[in-house]
């Protein structure tokens, strides 16, 4: 009896199309998520750089604002000022406290660098551009508004000018305290004039200068104003 054998057929699915399918699918797929993360870099580099370009206006605006950096050079050296003494105060019940007086403080520099023994002459001036406080006593240190001048070489230990100072009108007497009374006036103060500056030929020699304006009698000036810049001028090599 003869047999018959049945062997089994093996079927070869050819899958290569599929296989060829898939890889442009993943390959599309790694785009779209590299193209996303591309885009999220844009922008987080975007945000980063419009958020630094901002506060970078912003620092300048606020220091074209309240003060100045002037350099001079010479054959000689370098004389930088830093003019950042500007004062604009409105008073408000908020100011008023136990002793129903405020003082505000600007201090402006001058700096001289030089490898050479010279000297510059300059100028300190408090110029007053706009004082709602009336004048209640004749040079008094009881008025609404007194002001003095000091001058340092480490912004620790301070030399008041206690003496006579001139102004656009005449002149202003010192007080009790190194004060000037300075209610209801509008004008310039030189507080120093020809001061000398030396360079020594060694180190860089910095001096700062500072206005102390007081503020009194709070609760009789709710609502008044003040507007005054202290300045250095720079004058001449010597």
């Amino acid at each position: 009896m003869n047999k018959k054998e049945r062997g089994s057929k093996i079927t070869k699915i050819d899958d290569t199309e599929d296989l060829g399918i898939k890889s442009v699918a993943h390959f599309h797929s790694s785009q779209v998520i590299l193209l996303f993360s591309l885009i999220l870099l844009f922008g987080f580099t975007l945000f980063c750089s419009l958020l630094y370009i901002g506060s970078y206006y912003k620092a300048r605006d606020e220091k074209n604002k309240n003060g100045e950096i002037v350099e001079i050079n010479n054959g000689d050296g370098q004389v930088v000022i830093n003019n950042n003494g500007k004062i604009n105060k409105s008073i408000n019940e908020e100011d008023i406290n136990d002793n129903n007086s405020l003082t505000m403080e600007s201090i402006v520099s001058i700096e001289l660098n030089s490898k050479n023994n010279i000297s510059v002459l300059y100028n300190v001036i408090y110029d007053i551009t706009k004082n709602e406080f009336l004048d209640k006593l004749d040079n008094n240190t009881d008025d609404n508004v007194l002001v003095r001048f000091s001058y340092s070489y480490d912004k620790k230990a301070w030399i008041y000018v206690n003496n006579v100072v001139s102004t656009t009108d005449g002149t202003l007497k010192i007080l009790f305290g190194n004060y000037f009374d300075i209610a209801g006036l509008k004008l310039t103060i030189n507080a120093i004039s020809n001061m000398q500056i030396d360079s020594h030929g060694k180190t860089p020699n910095k001096i700062y200068w500072r206005s102390e304006t007081t503020f009194q009698n709070l609760n009789e000036n709710i609502g008044k104003n003040y507007e005054a810049e202290l300045k250095i001028l720079y004058q001449d090599s010597v």
